[in-house]
């Protein structure tokens, strides 16, 4: 199955290489070759192949530093569904560098909600406590009372908390 989804990632179609990063990440197997085809997509012009292939790598939940290096600037992107599909990768990889923490902060500002709710998850399940982080979430908190998905920072900061 391998050998047959990874030529499709180099396919023209958008919708093709889009598919077979959505069924990668299903398969659930992060060898160094899938990272090697799908790392260099991060950068496709196409937003969707981009959210599509953040999307497969925190579902193979291999949280290499070059993984990690290469989602880093996607938390800055410009379409918001990529940012959500970054951030919700970095929460399922579990591992962040200070730099990503930061994004992730950034984020807890983002003008959309999904983004928003998402960063606050992320930086929940990083479990790194550190001493911006619990602060930035519970002023978040106390900002944004009436927020939908204010469970998700609750959740961040419990997980946060009893981790240290």
């Amino acid at each position: 199955v391998l050998e047959a989804l990874l030529p499709l990632l180099k396919d023209e179609d958008t919708d093709v290489p889009r598919s077979a990063a959505f069924a990668l990440g299903q398969f659930g197997r992060a060898s160094d070759q899938v990272l090697e085809e799908l790392l260099p997509l991060l950068k496709d012009e196409d937003n969707i192949v981009r959210w599509s292939v953040a999307n497969a790598l925190g579902q193979l939940g291999r949280a290499s530093d070059q993984v990690l290096e290469e989602l880093l600037p996607l938390l800055k992107d410009e379409d918001r569904i990529v940012r959500w599909s970054v951030t919700d990768a970095l929460g399922h990889l579990g591992r962040a560098s200070d730099q990503i923490l930061e994004g992730l902060l950034t984020l807890l500002h983002d003008k959309h909600r999904i983004v928003r709710r998402s960063a606050a998850s992320a930086l929940g399940r990083t479990g790194k406590a550190s001493e911006k982080i619990i602060p930035a979430l519970v002023q978040w908190l106390e900002a944004n009372p009436e927020e939908p998905g204010v469970e998700d920072a609750v959740n961040a900061l419990w997980q946060l908390v009893t981790a240290s």
